[in-house]
């Protein structure tokens, strides 16, 4: 089951996922049309689901992105 965060347009929504909580993108031909936000959907057919997978969040702190986006821009290996 998912619950709608946020109605991107006639063919997105961002939905939480049933128990796990995890945000979720949902997109398919018309999956947003008349949909309202906190409302439910039980299933989803012919919609392809993107969600972000972190697979080693104590090696790759925010700390550590932020300091790795600014020696780049700076030019800094």
């Amino acid at each position: 089951m998912y619950r709608i965060v946020k109605v991107l347009n006639n063919n997105g929504i961002l939905a939480l996922e049933g128990e796990s909580r995890r945000e979720i993108i949902l997109l398919g031909n018309g999956i947003g049309f008349g949909r309202r936000t906190g409302e439910r959907l039980e299933h989803v057919k012919e919609a392809k689901r993107y969600e972000l997978v972190v697979k080693n969040l104590r090696l790759f702190s925010r700390s550590t992105a932020l300091t790795l986006y600014i020696s780049r821009r700076q030019g800094i290996s």
